[in-house]
């Protein structure tokens, strides 16, 4: 097997085995084939939790085909519902984003091969027709005279569809009757959006408002993909952009001024699964391998799966998983965690510091250093920058989690400053947490002074810190100090 260099952040249609999805993406893709349209359903989750991969495996289930947006590899849907892929804050800069999503349902089908004759040309006069209609909508979103000019082609369509007494309240029986048409005896529409939570608040409101107003049709259900979170602050922001002269009174009800919001829009909302010990510690050690084999007698990945069986410090995020897993894998190719065995090269400074750890868990010792110092450098920025800068400066972070609650740590220089020092236990109220959350210090447990590292490795926490100083220095600089 080829080894990749590093992960990107492509989303895929492909459930985790490792995270648990498959379940879940097969659990909504039952909701929308047994339910009653119109549906409005929500998938919810932190940032870099999988929402978009989620929205695509459900997408892969309905339609029996991959989005082109995620593979870029366009193919005709063969599933029993027709699903349209919408990247909302791509078009978030549109006067009106409703627009931009009823264009891409219109381009959708109007580029359906089976709509298309051998000439190029749409076939079916019943299709041009209902296409028509998906142009009169447009035109009446945008605020022109969307029906009043309707082509030859579809007129007698509309007739015998009584689209001629077309008014603002009777478009959706319009965009029934074509969305029917359209369907060709497919079930339902199903619209996936995503990213909806980048949007700035004003234009993620204007996209809400107008999927109630023009796409709660009976032949039609919508999936989002969003941060709830992110969401009721975006309302929040806009309800009080809208009432400025209510702004006391709106601040006072934002604990539920957004929650009821989606609860009236969203028949129904799926929470993403949290990742537990096993999933994040298997999801992470999958990627590592397909980006570093262990060669010359080295262990890293064995001892680390070690590791991770006996600490819970990987975060219950997969973007910020992978993300380790691209440092981790830098980090091995240039340090050889083989050199700790056996006889330890005393020319080296790195290398030298494992004499003062026991033979049997240098290599573990070396696993778990490398992995802190790949976590340090993706989410605890300060720290890490004092690691390199300081052969002490581990030390700090022993102290830090043994610590009273006191002041040292609440000054803007302090490298902990935004860290939360509530979270600095492990008993059960720590395992409820933000997965994103950076104020929350995943490696606690390997610092902490009845478990930590320098206890499982029968070192010290000063081998620990300097270990830690040179590691850097030599991943960093090529030399060690």
């Amino acid at each position: 097997m080829t080894l990749k260099h590093s992960h990107n952040d492509q989303a895929t249609a492909d459930t985790c085995k490792f995270l648990g999805t498959e379940s879940f993406v097969t659990t909504i893709a039952e909701d929308i084939e047994k339910s009653e349209s119109p549906r409005t359903i929500a998938i919810t989750g932190y940032w870099g939790s999988g929402k978009t991969s989620c929205l695509a495996g459900v997408y892969k289930k309905v339609t029996a085909t991959s989005p082109a947006e995620i593979t870029n590899n366009k193919q005709e849907q063969t599933g029993e519902y027709t699903g349209i892929w919408f990247e909302a804050w791509r078009y978030q800069n549109e006067v009106s984003p409703i627009i931009a999503l009823l264009h891409c349902i219109k381009n959708h089908f109007s580029s359906s091969k089976k709509f298309i004759d051998g000439a190029g040309k749409l076939a079916s006069v019943s299709v041009l027709g209902a296409l028509t209609v998906l142009d009169g909508v447009i035109k009446q979103a945008t605020g022109l005279s969307g029906f009043s000019k309707i082509s030859e082609i579809g007129e007698k369509y509309e007739k015998d569809n009584l689209l001629s007494r077309l008014a603002a309240d009777q478009i959706n029986d319009a965009l029934t009757q074509a969305v029917s048409v359209l369907l060709d005896n497919k079930e339902k529409l199903v619209i996936f959006i995503d990213d909806l939570d980048r949007c700035e608040p004003e234009n993620a409101y204007k996209l809400l408002e107008g999927l109630k107003l023009y796409l709660s049709i009976p032949n039609c259900t919508v999936v989002l993909a969003i941060d709830q979170q992110q969401i009721e602050r975006f309302l929040q922001k806009q309800f009080i952009n809208l009432m400025p002269e209510r702004k006391t009174e709106i601040d006072n009800q934002y604990s539920y001024l957004g929650v009821e919001y989606l609860e009236k829009l969203c028949q129904e909302a799926y929470r993403l699964p949290i990742p537990n010990q096993k999933q994040k510690s298997d999801f992470f050690i999958s990627h590592l391998k397909l980006l570093f084999k262990d060669e010359n007698g080295s262990t890293v990945i064995e001892d680390l799966n070690e590791i991770l069986e006996s600490y819970d410090v990987l975060p219950a995020n997969p973007r910020r998983l992978k993300m380790i897993s691209n440092k981790l894998a830098g980090y091995l190719r240039k340090v050889d965690g083989s050199n700790v065995k056996g006889v330890v090269n005393e020319d080296c400074s790195l290398f030298k510091e494992f004499n003062n750890i026991i033979e049997p868990k240098r290599s573990e010792s070396f696993a778990a250093i490398a992995l802190i110092v790949s976590s340090l450098s993706v989410s605890y920025r300060r720290i890490y920058e004092s690691i390199e800068l300081r052969a002490d400066a581990a030390r700090d972070i022993f102290d830090f989690v043994t610590a009273e609650k006191g002041t040292n740590y609440t000054t803007p220089s302090s490298a902990f400053y935004e860290l939360n020092k509530d979270h600095r236990t492990t008993d059960v109220q720590a395992k409820y947490e933000h997965p994103s959350d950076l104020s929350i210090f995943k490696l606690k447990p390997l610092f902490d002074e009845v478990t930590g590292l320098h206890i499982y490795t029968q070192s010290t926490p000063k081998t620990i810190s300097e270990i830690m100083h040179q590691f850097v220095n030599y991943f960093n600089h090529n030399q060690v100090n």
